[in-house]
């Protein structure tokens, strides 16, 4: 993980709201708003609050640190395949 960030990142913290999200990342709220749609991190709907779990937000912090690629996931990979969304 990327220094910084895992002080940031809660063992007793299992879900993030978007901004909390976006700072963790050290990106915009629209980069994590690109992030989940183009179905890099998932989604957990709570209501109406969008919020991300831990686990995803490590899975993006180490692809970025030269970790194993995420597979693609929702419209990323229907786009990859060739249909249409």
């Amino acid at each position: 993980m990327i220094d910084g960030q895992h002080r940031l990142l809660r063992e007793d913290r299992p879900l993030y709201t978007i901004r909390e999200a976006a700072e963790i990342l050290r990106v915009s709220e629209r980069k994590v708003a690109y992030l989940l749609s183009s179905g890099r991190l998932r989604r957990v709907k709570i209501g109406v609050a969008t919020m991300i779990r831990r686990d995803e937000l490590e899975a993006v912090i180490d692809a970025a640190s030269g970790g194993p690629p995420e597979p693609l996931r929702g419209r990323a990979k229907a786009k990859a395949k060739g249909r249409d969304v």
